[in-house]
């Protein structure tokens, strides 16, 4: 893993060494074993190194031999070897066993359709001199981030936001739309940033930039189908995903794998241990709080594969690592489980440089329990209009518990569109609630540009017939990149940890294509019914037959508890008040209706102070 920057000046002046070693500052952690810089007039990069593969020849940026076209590149190719052989047999020299300079040699043999070929996660820049073009891709499901800013006086891109905050030119003016973005899901999705200057390029784009004519053009060159319109895979399902395993069991330095108390994590950790010849080092993460406590279940698969297990405990005594969580989080970032994630991390990089994960199996094999809520709002559809009617008239007399509650729901959402579910299913809060958490001022512009966001979620980007495809398409275009792989990503490489998620190869989520939705779930029963016919002989009974559960922490007790006084000590502060964003009468109402269990606001709290944090840090703090 790597973190990687370049600037091009527009007006011929010479890019300064400085400047490129201060943006690559901030991406220390991405790469703390090495670093590297190249400047040519008008144009800089530079490079943070994690060796992982070639440790002592996969320095860059690295070069073509006739010096005209150059590679920065963060990420892992699980299949260099095969691509490496084919060039070879193809005459293709190599001077290195890195994967960075598979990348080079392909690109310069096959042009952009090496993309095509490439399996892995990776954030590319090539800068190509006999086109005068610089080249951003960034992987098909965005496992690594990549952000670019375009003014006047220069283009320039890096690995994360805060590199770029730290060039003189860049506007921080903040986006209202973006923010109450942030504040409906706890991120912002699609290309947009917090920061009006400032884009990502998004999961299966790459982005052409010609510093010739001062222009750019971004192009999709994958995107997930969820449906049976991809080829047949030559291979079963099952063996692509121990294939996808065991390419990412690759490395030149330890690896172990992050494991839960839930069939994805265990799939991996079986799978592993299968294919090792030595024990697996597993790390979990747990609670004093019980309900949230993983450490038993977790301890069960690891006796069961006799893995080098590692546990760590978590406790709200978390005020102190706070800001550094929102540092290394680099956009605002909404997610209370990111806290675990970089403890988990922290722990396993004290091991190991390489950890697996469950990352993907949910959104690939149909793990939420509200696609299945979703399946079941449309069975009811489907019933008979006298039985509906009659449910109708007679739930105002249902008593009030679990059961009947999720009845009075699955009625409620009968009467919305999918989309309009789905959306209610994924915001923290609905528009209405939002609006009376803003100022005028800030309520005038939401009220002017917002679209309710119908074309960020799209649940019908492919003409999907299954609904089931829509909702699922929808999680792996947006709350996986904007959410999942932002807290994966950014939390380990806070640990400078490489985290590798095999069920998120672009070819197990091609494969994973043709199955029936009926082989993913249905609206009764366990969800993932492939994983758990696949592979259930390889997981104890107590993880196979347990419901779904997320990775969470106890973030609703916490903030009624010990986090009380840090929470209101950030949002009512004069500092936060006088932003003008918010409501300051509606934020102290929300806290106090979450301390007397009025109401559990939790996850929006915490939002807000991720929110608030994140402007003290980056805003304020230039």
């Amino acid at each position: 893993m790597c973190g990687i920057c370049g600037i091009i000046n527009k007006n011929s002046k010479k890019v300064s060494l400085e400047n490129v070693k201060i943006m690559a500052k901030m991406l220390h952690h991405r790469g703390p074993n090495d670093e590297g810089y190249f400047i040519d007039d008008n144009i800089g990069l530079g490079f943070k190194r994690l060796s992982i593969i070639d440790i002592a020849n996969g320095a860059q940026p690295m070069f073509s031999d006739d010096k005209s076209v150059t590679v920065v590149f963060n990420g892992e190719i699980y299949n260099y070897q095969t691509l490496r052989h084919e060039l070879k047999k193809n005459g293709v020299i190599f001077k290195t066993n890195s994967d960075t300079e598979v990348v080079l040699k392909s690109y310069i043999y096959y042009g952009l359709d090496f993309i095509e070929k490439l399996r892995g996660m990776f954030a590319i820049a090539i800068l190509d001199k006999n086109i005068r073009e610089i080249i951003l891709v960034r992987d098909r499901l965005g496992k690594k981030p990549l952000f670019y800013h375009n003014s006047n006086k220069r283009f320039s891109f890096s690995s994360e936001m805060k590199s770029l905050l730290k060039l003189d030119d860049i506007d921080r003016d903040i986006s209202l739309k973006s923010l109450d973005q942030f504040v409906a899901f706890g991120y912002v999705p699609g290309s947009d940033t917090i920061v009006n200057s400032i884009k990502r390029v998004e999961p299966g784009n790459l982005l052409r930039y010609s510093y010739k004519n001062d222009e750019y053009e971004i192009v999709n060159y994958w995107t997930p189908k969820l449906n049976k319109r991809n080829k047949i895979p030559n291979q079963s399902l099952d063996k692509i995903i121990g294939e996808s395993v065991k390419l990412r069991m690759i490395s030149d330095v330890p690896l172990g794998a992050f494991l839960s108390g839930g069939i994805d994590s265990s799939i991996v950790v079986a799978l592993m241990s299968k294919y090792s010849n030595v024990p697996v080092k597993t790390f979990t993460v747990g609670f004093e709080e019980q309900e949230f406590n993983e450490l038993p279940l977790s301890r069960i698969v690891a006796k069961r594969y006799r893995t080098e297990h590692h546990e760590y405990v978590l406790k709200p005594d978390i005020k102190s690592i706070l800001p550094d969580i929102v540092w290394y989080a680099d956009e605002p970032f909404g997610d209370s489980s990111a806290l675990p994630t970089y403890f988990l991390a922290k722990m396993a990089a004290q091991e190991v440089t390489v950890a697996l994960n469950g990352d993907g199996a949910d959104e690939v094999f149909g793990g939420y329990d509200r696609y299945k809520a979703i399946l079941r709002v449309l069975k009811y559809k489907s019933s008979p209009a006298l039985a509906r009617i009659f449910l109708k008239n007679i739930i105002k007399y249902f008593p009030q518990n679990n059961y009947f509650n999720r009845i009075k729901k699955m009625v409620a959402f009968s009467e919305m569109s999918l989309q309009n579910h789905y959306m209610d299913k994924m915001m923290i809060k609905r528009r209405d609630a939002r609006l009376k958490l803003y100022t005028d001022d800030t309520k005038h512009v939401i009220k002017k540009n917002n679209d309710n966001y119908h074309s960020l979620f799209e649940l019908d980007p492919n003409n999907l017939n299954s609904p089931l495809a829509r909702i699922m398409i929808n999680d792996l275009l947006n709350y996986l990149p904007g959410d999942l792989l932002v807290k994966m990503d950014r939390m380990s490489m806070a640990n400078s940890l490489e985290v590798r998620s095999p069920f998120l190869d672009h070819n197990v989520v091609e494969a994973a294509s043709h199955l029936d939705d009926s082989e993913k779930l249905l609206w009764y029963g366990p969800n993932k019914r492939f994983l758990r016919k696949t592979y259930g002989q390889m997981i104890p009974n107590e993880i196979l037959n347990r419901p779904k559960t997320g990775f969470g922490i106890p973030v609703s007790e916490w903030l009624r508890g010990p986090l009380y006084t840090m929470s209101n000590d950030i949002l009512l502060s004069s500092i936060a008040t006088n932003r003008g964003y918010f409501n300051t009468k509606m934020v102290s109402k929300i806290l106090d209706e979450h301390k007397s269990i009025k109401k559990d606001h939790s996850n929006l709290i915490w939002s807000l102070m991720m929110l608030e944090l994140w402007f003290k840090n980056f805003i304020d703090n230039k």
